[in-house]
């Protein structure tokens, strides 16, 4: 959360959060409300139609690569993908594929 703290300040570099990663989020905070003035600060995405699209497309995409991303990691590409943005996760595994476009996440 220290990473997000520092970022959050950046004006050239809005912090966009899915709706997937406030599920993910929240399920680890017993205090919800708690969770939810921490993730609310950040600019939120809804997913949607064109979300769907794109998820289908990447999983297609993987499939034929003999590969594929589980299902929040592949509506997170999605969301990514349809806002021109970068990801920033835990996950080296599902995202460091995207090269420059992926940042770890490293916590504290």
């Amino acid at each position: 959360m220290q990473w997000l703290r520092r970022s959050r300040g950046l004006p050239d570099r809005p912090l966009l959060v899915s709706s997937i990663t406030v599920a993910e989020f929240l399920a680890g905070f017993e205090d919800e409300a708690r969770g939810m003035a921490f993730i609310t600060r950040y600019v939120p995405q809804t997913v949607g139609f064109k979300h769907a699209k794109k998820c289908a497309e990447l999983q297609r995409r993987a499939r034929k690569a003999g590969r594929r991303f589980g299902e929040n990691d592949a509506w997170q590409l999605a969301v990514a993908e349809c806002a021109g943005a970068a990801i920033v996760a835990r996950d080296r595994n599902a995202f460091s594929h995207l090269g420059n476009r992926y940042e770890r996440f490293s916590g504290g």
